[in-house]
């Protein structure tokens, strides 16, 4: 029985979505020219996308903005290209996401994304001090304006 009950706790903090008061899991991502980053403390707001449209429309919002807007916000924004097919990624996705002028960090590891938790349609904030998790939203991407450009960025609209 305590074989089964370590099983699942641990298959649960393996698998399992990061909640508020947990650790950020640290990670280095590449972005599409392959260039290693690393999320550090002076990240607030974790910006992740999972589906092709959401990233669409944060990628819009952003390509608004100067190149520094998210470093400004304290904010990194990753998007989730694990389940595109390798060719895919190669001939279209990465080419296409070298042209923008904002960073953008890529999931390309199914087991990494599935730590992460989502919302269909949604964009998934964690909201971060210090290393740790505040709290997690899932946001309407229309929304993205709201959650970086407030002057005190308070949250205005959680669907847990």
């Amino acid at each position: 029985m305590k074989t089964i009950l370590l099983f699942f706790t641990l298959a649960l903090s393996l698998f399992g979505g990061v909640g508020a008061g947990e650790t950020f899991p640290p990670l280095t991502l590449n972005d599409a020219f392959e260039k290693q980053h690393t999320i550090d403390n002076n990240v607030r707001i974790v910006i992740i996308t999972f589906e092709h449209d959401v990233s669409e429309k944060v990628n819009d919002f952003l390509a608004q903005k100067p190149a520094a807007f998210l470093t400004q916000h304290h904010a990194v924004y990753i998007a989730d290209i694990s389940s595109a097919p390798y060719l895919v990624k190669k001939l279209f996705i990465l080419p296409k996401m070298r042209d923008f002028a904002f960073p953008l960090l890529l999931i390309e590891d199914e087991g990494l994304s599935k730590r992460f938790d989502r919302r269909e349609g949604k964009v998934t904030v964690y909201r971060i001090e210090k290393g740790s998790v505040t709290s997690t939203e899932f946001i309407d991407p229309e929304a993205i304006n709201q959650l970086l450009c407030q002057p005190n960025q308070q949250s205005f609209r959680k669907d847990k």
